[in-house]
């Protein structure tokens, strides 16, 4: 599931509204409400669009969300922005869906043409200082994902810390956060958007890149340039298009809380030393102290979904499957976006050779994410290597039904004909062996 989109690396692909203010630099915490979490960049435009004008768009991405719009379906990206509801964004605005009228990695174009944003300033995750970038380079990527026209690359310029393009009669800035931090201060109405991928575009390990080293000197050097945003919202992007790998997703709420006005609380920074802690034994395969450490752990907060999946993955590391699984279950009850693990896990039994174990994950998600036409391609595709036939065509003649978008999926009744045909040519698994989602997955 990895996004073709991308221009920098990781692949493409949420957010909410909050009046945050973060406090002058050196100031101490930030004041005001914080970050609120969302799954998808999509998502965050029935709060972007709250605001009473036209913002200035910062977002902290490993991609910017202007992929362009399709000229035919803009119209009905317009009624959607302006009038849909958070279920109607949840219907058409994801990848994964049979009849999507916008992308995650359209999000911030969407703003644009609605006119919920005037300018975007990208920060770029890099360690490279600006005036060191390839502008040919970047002009050559940006025109090749879409982002720019051949003619607006032409008008790329660099100053001493940021690239400036015209962008669809806007403007598009890009920098990076230490020259950002070097800017004269932006006081102007602004939306600040993280997308975890920021960080997942960056971090390596905990012995080069610490996680939390990382997060508070992004913080650190945001607050400094940028002292009083009009709203903050974040996106996590761990699903669909796998931008953002799982075991990051527990950053989505450090970052609200490193920004609430209260600060973090001591419960919060002993989770976090136990996070790092395990983490950096991790990179030195010490498993067995960062396992025992989250178990004594989670004795203490048995409610926080993203270190239950921490203990889930250690627990798996140390082959306890019956036990990570039901650890996993507990994540995914308080958290149910880490119910794309399941796939992961799908895609590891299939490696595997074990079929019948795909499915059985297959099927956890499903019910977490029932309108993902994906996790139904994939169970069907498992059916058939199975050899139950019957599996693969009663989800494939369930989806003929679907109304496909004639932009994202033009080939999908003929692709679903071919399935079907292929697949009732395949000999049927001989009588009286076994449902291949009986057998247990620990085994």
């Amino acid at each position: 599931m990895r996004s073709k989109l991308s221009i920098f690396g990781i692949a493409s692909l949420l957010l909410a509204l909050s009046s945050a203010c973060y406090g002058t630099p050196g100031g101490g915490k930030p004041q005001g409400a914080a970050v609120n979490l969302f799954e998808l960049s999509t998502d965050a435009l029935v709060k972007w669009r709250t605001l009473p004008e036209p913002a200035t768009m910062v977002v902290l991405s490993n991609v910017p969300f202007l992929q362009p719009i399709p000229k035919q379906l803009r119209e009905k990206v317009q009624s959607l922005v302006k009038n849909g509801r958070a279920e109607d964004f949840e219907k058409k605005a994801r990848y994964f869906r049979p009849g999507p009228i916008l992308l995650p990695s359209q999000a911030i174009s969407a703003a644009l043409q609605c006119g919920l944003v005037s300018d975007v300033l990208w920060v770029i995750p890099s360690r490279i200082p600006i005036a060191d970038f390839d502008l040919n380079r970047l002009g050559d990527r940006l025109v090749e994902s879409g982002i720019l026209t051949a003619e607006e690359r032409e008008l790329l310029t660099k100053r001493k810390h940021m690239i400036l393009s015209p962008l669809r009669g806007h403007q598009l800035m890009m920098t990076t956060i230490m020259d950002l931090s070097l800017t004269e201060k932006f006081h102007e109405n602004l939306i600040v958007h993280f997308d975890l991928s920021y960080f997942q575009a960056l971090y390596k390990n905990e012995v080069k890149t610490p996680i939390y080293d990382l997060l508070e000197s992004t913080l650190k050097q945001l607050v400094k340039a940028l002292p009083k945003p009009s709203m903050t919202t974040l996106s996590y992007s761990t699903e669909e298009e796998g931008m953002v790998e799982m075991n990051l997703r527990f950053l989505g709420k450090d970052i609200q809380a490193s920004l609430n006005a209260e600060g973090l609380s001591a419960a919060r920074r002993r989770l976090r030393e136990t996070r790092k802690k395990a983490l950096y034994l991790a990179t030195f395969m010490i498993n067995d102290k960062a396992l025992d450490r989250l178990k004594k752990t989670v004795l203490d907060f048995p409610d926080d979904p993203a270190l239950l999946y921490d203990l889930y993955r250690f627990e798996r590391s140390a082959k306890e499957g019956d036990t990570a699984l039901k650890t996993l279950a507990r994540a995914v009850e308080l958290d149910p976006g880490f119910g794309y693990e399941y796939l992961s896990l799908a895609r590891d039994a299939e490696t595997a050779g074990r079929p019948d174990k795909a499915i059985e994950m297959l099927q956890k998600a499903k019910l977490i994410f029932p309108d993902n036409h994906y996790i139904d391609l994939e169970t069907a595709a498992a059916w058939k290597r199975a050899g139950h036939a019957a599996g693969a065509l009663a989800i494939y003649r369930d989806l003929q039904t679907k109304t496909w978008s004639e932009v994202y999926y033009p080939d999908m009744p003929t692709r679903l004909k071919n399935l079907i045909s292929q697949v009732s040519e395949t000999p049927r698994k001989p009588p009286g062996e076994r449902n291949p989602t009986t057998k247990g997955l620990s085994k």
